[in-house]
């Protein structure tokens, strides 16, 4: 999969999640493996392609307007 994608996730969620450790630990450190039964990388993947799809149809409205 793409990297870019789940670095994305990784800042969005921790963002969301309040800023509460540095973002250099978020992506080096290894942390707790489950978040809720589904794994942080995941979660990650998930939340990236979630934006990178919000955008790209951000994108397509504005230029087919």
């Amino acid at each position: 999969m793409y990297p870019e994608i789940k670095y994305l996730g990784t800042i969005v969620r921790w963002l969301l999640c309040g800023c509460k450790t540095k973002l250099r630990d978020e992506f080096n450190e290894p942390r707790q493996t489950r978040w809720k039964g589904v794994s942080f990388e995941l979660v990650d993947y998930l939340i990236g392609g979630i934006i990178i799809t919000f955008f790209l149809m951000i994108v397509v409205y504005f230029v087919t307007r």
